[in-house]
């Protein structure tokens, strides 16, 4: 599996272990990116995954760094037939604010036992963290309330989450990408 269809070898450096006896661990140096660490196994269905363990851009990274490369990994992972990813979104603002960003990408949540006793009255039928969002007050009590969650990017084509980040890549001018995604 190419897991950096568009990284070049300037400057960057790959390092593979084994995680575990069904993982492979992928840590990657590259100026663009103070932590990147990723796990590839299958799930207990046998669907492959890849897991961002940590993934956090450097300071100078260019500004678009991380959507582009996002978006053009979604696409690249598809078509080698991983059919999930996942992460876990931390929120400890300033330096790691996931549980805002990657659910504009795509990642959806099971929302925690916890996240559902806080939602109000208009928000307690949401289960997920798409259904709160699509809710006319959810994106506002989101950005107030965000929490870390484990999420997952359905790289089924013309998934939700596809179609989360196609519409985000439209509304950031980056149409071509959004139709790479979408197919």
């Amino acid at each position: 599996i190419h897991l950096f269809p568009n990284a070049t070898t300037n400057n960057q450096r790959l390092s593979l272990s084994d995680a575990d006896a069904d993982r492979l661990r992928v840590r990657v140096e590259h100026p663009s990116y103070k932590h990147d660490e990723r796990m590839v196994g299958r799930s207990a269905d046998g669907v492959i995954e890849l897991e961002h363990k940590v993934y956090k851009l450097a300071e100078r990274a260019p500004a678009g760094t991380g959507t582009i490369s996002f978006a053009t990994s979604v696409a690249a992972l598809r078509a080698q037939g991983v059919g999930s990813l996942k992460l876990y979104a931390a929120y400890a603002p300033p330096e790691w604010v996931g549980a805002k960003v990657w659910p504009k990408f795509g990642f959806n949540a099971e929302l925690s036992n916890r996240l559902y006793k806080e939602l109000p009255p208009e928000l307690a039928h949401a289960k997920t963290l798409f259904e709160l969002l699509a809710e006319p007050t959810g994106p506002a009590w989101w950005d107030a309330n965000a929490q870390p969650l484990d999420m997952r990017f359905d790289l089924t084509p013309n998934s939700l989450s596809s179609q989360v980040l196609a519409a985000y890549l439209r509304k950031k001018g980056l149409t071509e990408l959004a139709e790479g995604v979408e197919s």
